[in-house]
């Protein structure tokens, strides 16, 4: 099953094919879109007037649908997003451990070092 989204604003259909690319095809009144007409999302020429805050929440709303998918086909039940509660779903939370972060100096204390682009190492002697 292609899990799709229909944008009432572009009046267009949005769906990624098996490699992830983002396609799209015109929404049909009747439900549904024009398989004909698919096309990549990619190849468009025009962007002029394109609202991509629009179309990046129908990419974030594919990403989502197609990962409680996922977890639905799998039956997993033990990871916490924040996406599934906008869904309804109540999933357990997986990771509950508090990380504690730690100061600059509490860093250094532990013998922690920083490299000039600002990574973080310990020398394991």
């Amino acid at each position: 099953m292609t899990i799709s989204i229909n944008s009432e604003y572009f009046g267009m259909t949005f769906w990624f094919d098996v490699n992830n690319d983002l396609m799209y095809a015109p929404s049909l009144i009747d439900g549904g879109y024009d398989k004909d007409c698919a096309g990549y999302v990619s190849e468009w020429d025009d962007w002029e007037g394109v609202d991509y805050n629009k179309l990046f929440d129908i990419i974030g709303q594919l990403v989502t649908k197609k990962e409680l998918s996922i977890l639905e086909d799998n039956n997993i039940k033990s990871v916490k997003s924040a996406c599934y509660e906008d869904f309804g779903f109540k999933l357990p939370q997986l990771h509950d451990k508090q990380v504690k972060e730690k100061t600059y100096q509490e860093c250094i204390d532990d013998g922690w070092e920083m490299t000039g682009d600002g990574f973080w190492f310990k020398d394991s002697e």
